[in-house]
């Protein structure tokens, strides 16, 4: 065989497999409508739990702070800075998914 059967058998094959991809992939129209309620009813249960942790870790950052305030704790007071930021993320994921904007979560 010379190269360009080789190269054309495997763009032959990466088209294949492509198209193939795409035309087996989930449709969203022949999705059964209860199955879509039942996603939607999990994924904005699921943002408000996550909305709830955040708040938590929100508040456990300003006892560590004040904690690492106090005892003069710069390791302390980073850690608390740190679980308020991923606290204020998971907030803002939450919110996003209660509203139904899941794509505009920031990962």
């Amino acid at each position: 065989m010379n190269k360009t059967t080789i190269i054309a058998t495997v763009v032959a094959l990466v088209i294949g497999g492509g198209v193939g991809y795409l035309s087996g992939g989930s449709n969203v129209a022949s999705t059964d409508s209860t199955k879509v309620a039942e996603l939607t009813k999990m994924i904005t249960a699921d943002g408000e739990q996550m909305k709830k942790m955040g708040d938590v870790m929100v508040n456990a950052s300003v006892l560590l702070e004040d904690r690492g305030a106090k005892y003069n704790d710069n390791d302390l007071s980073m850690a608390a800075k740190d679980l308020s930021v991923y606290g204020t993320k998971s907030q803002t994921n939450g919110k996003s998914m209660t509203e139904g904007n899941v794509t505009k979560m920031d990962m």
